[in-house]
């Protein structure tokens, strides 16, 4: 009597370890292969990385501002058997992401200190989800599979993309990865009274640079894909260089653009011509915090988890011909880059939805 823990058949055992350490290499991708056990619902990036300064310190660039600390890490991504990318995002945008995924997260330890003739320390930790939402482990994969590679890679920004001007200074030192996963029973023999997780497993769950777009003066169309459900766009519009080519005039901030619309078949707008002040004032309310500059969210799923099918924006290819994201601006001098957080069957799954469908006719 009295006891928390679910029998062991039932109990999925939640644990945390190390998969690697990947140190700096300017100019290049580094990779990390996870580990093929249990089932896989996160990832951690945990800085250890370092900017070292002569005597007159780097000046200029993104890396001297206060999101700069995200600067060397221009792109991270989870990619699965060589191919697939459920998650790719440059550093900067991976914080901002999951500000939005998780109203509670304020980045606060982030740090990226600028002080000449001495090795200086930059925190910027990242944390990457895989599953739909924080509080449920839909989108998770069963990296149990041995047939299933799981691939992270970190892309990292040379110190001439970071600083205006390096006055010599150099990036060092490296990053720890680590993962979080649960052991289970395998997909084909976890019904929902052992915990389900062969449901968990049938939802792809996408977050991606989606491309990176010029605003017009006037307003900028931008087609997205569908037949997959959206859970939320994230925009980030700035000047400079950004994107996957992350470069050291990358500078987000506010008051690029006017209204944004998103419409469905030309007609419906889901959207409807909302200006950035109302945007700001509901990113406001809804996170609980004052997201970077630059920040525009269309949030399909603002409900407090767990989410359901109401929260979520479907482009079934059979109803929705056409999804568009129309941005208005008064300057062609402008960028912006789509984030786009998706969900659609998992194809990974398809093995362990047959296996267990030819075992209940057993």
């Amino acid at each position: 009597m009295g006891r928390l823990a679910l029998p062991e058949a039932q109990r999925p055992q939640r644990y945390v370890r190390k998969e690697g350490n990947l140190a700096y290499s300017s100019g290049n991708t580094v990779t990390q292969l996870i580990g093929q056990t249990a089932y896989l619902t996160s990832l951690d990036v945990i800085s250890l990385q370092t900017v070292t300064t002569t005597t007159t310190a780097p000046t200029g660039g993104f890396g001297t501002t206060a999101g700069g600390a995200f600067a060397p890490l221009q792109n991270v991504q989870v990619k699965v058997n060589g191919g697939r990318a459920p998650y790719s995002l440059p550093g900067f945008h991976a914080d901002v992401f999951f500000r939005v995924y998780d109203r509670d997260y304020q980045s606060d330890l982030t740090t990226n200190p600028n002080t000449g003739n001495v090795t200086n320390s930059w925190v910027n930790h990242l944390h990457l989800p895989l599953t739909v939402d924080g509080s449920s482990e839909r989108g998770a994969f069963y990296t149990g599979d041995t047939a299933l590679n799981v691939t992270f890679a970190l892309t990292c920004n040379p110190i001439s993309g970071v600083f205006q001007t390096v006055n010599a200074a150099t990036i060092g030192g490296s990053w720890d990865l680590w993962s979080e996963k649960f052991e289970a029973a395998q997909p084909d023999q976890s019904d929902a009274a052992h915990g389900g997780w062969l449901e968990k497993i049938s939802y792809y769950n996408q977050i991606e640079l989606f491309g990176t777009f010029a605003l017009s003066n006037g307003t900028t169309n931008i087609t997205m894909e569908t037949d997959q459900d959206f859970v939320r766009v994230v925009l980030i519009f700035y000047t400079g260089t950004g994107g996957s080519s992350m470069g050291q005039s990358f500078a987000p901030a506010d008051g690029l653009y006017t209204t944004i619309t998103l419409k469905i078949n030309d007609v419906a707008s889901i959207f409807d011509t909302v200006s950035e002040a109302r945007l700001r004032f509901e990113q406001d309310f809804t996170y609980q915090q004052k997201l970077p500059a630059g920040s525009a969210v269309l949030d399909f799923m603002r409900m407090d988890s767990p989410p359901t099918r109401r929260d979520v924006l479907p482009t079934d290819p059979n109803i929705a011909k056409r999804v568009t994201l129309q941005i208005a601006s008064t300057s062609s001098s402008n960028n912006v880059d789509v984030i786009t957080h998706t969900v659609t069957d998992d194809p990974f799954a398809q093995k362990w939805v047959q296996l267990a469908a030819r075992q209940a006719k057993r």
